[in-house]
């Protein structure tokens, strides 16, 4: 069993290890004991356990969950896993327990695993897996320490990157042509048949609530800046979130029966709809926009109920540039669909701290 967890441990240890630089103290052993106290600062440290085996740290606080990216050989993401700490009892001494490891598909789910960390310098550390008296029998799992590592600079394995479906043109309720690239499938998944991750208006990372107090970026650009832009950030450009107009076109188009058809599907147990292009050169190309839900202040809800899709735009007419600018009047436009039957399509803005589904694009 413990050879079992070794690897799936070892990416657990990020989160623990990350905190050892101000946090070390010395056993009667003459080994340094860890004791937790902020995850703030090590915002981007990464940890290899060996040269298979890289982990990078990502924020945690108090109302954000910490969370680690497990990279692949070519150094891109390949999972996320957000993690919940359960309890600090001991000095030196961890328990912790998955809360939702399956950010990103192909990860298994586990909980209530005991470890005991002991940092053995200044950039090493190892791990040891153990029974609820916190014994351990096994040679624990060894770790270098490299601080500093620019999250930013992270791009999704290759699986995540999505094909390019050209739809056609489409028109904004004003009546002008947008003809742009869509991805196949959700930032974050791997396929039309997985929802993606959620995201906060101008940040790139997952998160295991979306609340004021713990949203970044409350900055007042005229357009989403590049670095800010998540599709960009993880798929690499071309690769953008769409404007308000590309968003508002692409809903519009279920007012287009002419050229576009909406139909609710089911797939492997994911409701969603498609959206297909009927005519012209592009006739037979589609997209699968998935019931996915969204996150809030109580975490994901609304699966297989409801999409949310961001625009990079925001509302100029409730988010004027001004200093004294109240938190909750910075919204942006967002597309909103619901199951058949249910409340109609919508296109409309919201705050931007919302937890919600990027559909990416790319110019043609």
């Amino acid at each position: 069993m413990k050879k079992h967890f070794s690897i799936f441990a070892a990416a657990l240890a990020v989160v623990m290890l990350a905190m050892t630089p101000t946090s070390c103290k010395k056993d009667g052993k003459g080994e340094k004991r860890f004791s937790p106290e902020s995850m703030k600062d090590f915002y981007g440290t990464i940890w290899v356990a060996n040269a298979d085996l890289t982990y990078v740290l990502s924020f945690g606080d108090e109302v954000t969950l910490p969370r680690i990216y497990v990279l692949n050989p070519e150094g891109k993401i390949s999972h996320q896993h957000i993690l919940h700490l359960n309890d600090f009892g001991h000095p030196g001494q961890i328990s912790f327990e998955i809360q939702d490891p399956t950010e990103m598909p192909g990860w298994g789910s586990s909980t209530d695993l005991y470890h005991t960390l002991k940092v053995t310098g200044d950039k090493s550390a190892v791990l040891y897996v153990c029974d609820e008296e916190w014994n351990h029998d096994d040679d624990g799992v060894p770790f270098m320490l490299s601080p500093d590592f620019d999250l930013v600079s992270l791009k999704f394995a290759d699986a995540y990157v999505p094909k390019a479906v050209d739809l056609g043109e489409m028109k904004t309720s004003d009546g002008r042509d947008v003809h742009v690239k869509w991805a196949e499938w959700n930032l974050g998944a791997c396929s039309f048949k997985v929802d993606g991750l959620f995201y906060c208006w101008g940040e790139f990372e997952q998160k295991a609530i979306c609340v004021p107090s713990n949203y970044l970026y409350w900055d007042e650009p005229d357009v989403l800046p590049a670095d800010k832009d998540a599709a960009t950030i993880r798929l690499g450009a071309p690769w953008r979130m769409p404007t308000k107009d590309e968003l508002e076109a692409l809903f519009n188009t279920r007012q287009d029966a002419t050229n576009f058809s909406w139909t609710y599907e089911t797939r492997n147990d994911d409701k969603g709809w498609c959206v297909k292009r009927k005519t012209g050169s592009c006739a037979g190309n589609s997209i699968f926009l998935p019931l996915a839900g969204f996150c809030g202040s109580e975490g994901k809800d609304g699966l297989n109920e409801v999409a949310y899709f961001w625009s990079s735009s925001i509302d100029p007419k409730v988010y004027p540039h001004t200093p004294t600018i109240s938190l909750d009047k910075r919204y942006a436009y967002f597309m909103r669909i619901w199951t058949d039957g249910g409340e109609a399509p919508l296109f409309d803005t919201t705050d931007r701290y919302c937890g919600l589904s990027i559909r990416p694009v790319c110019d043609l």
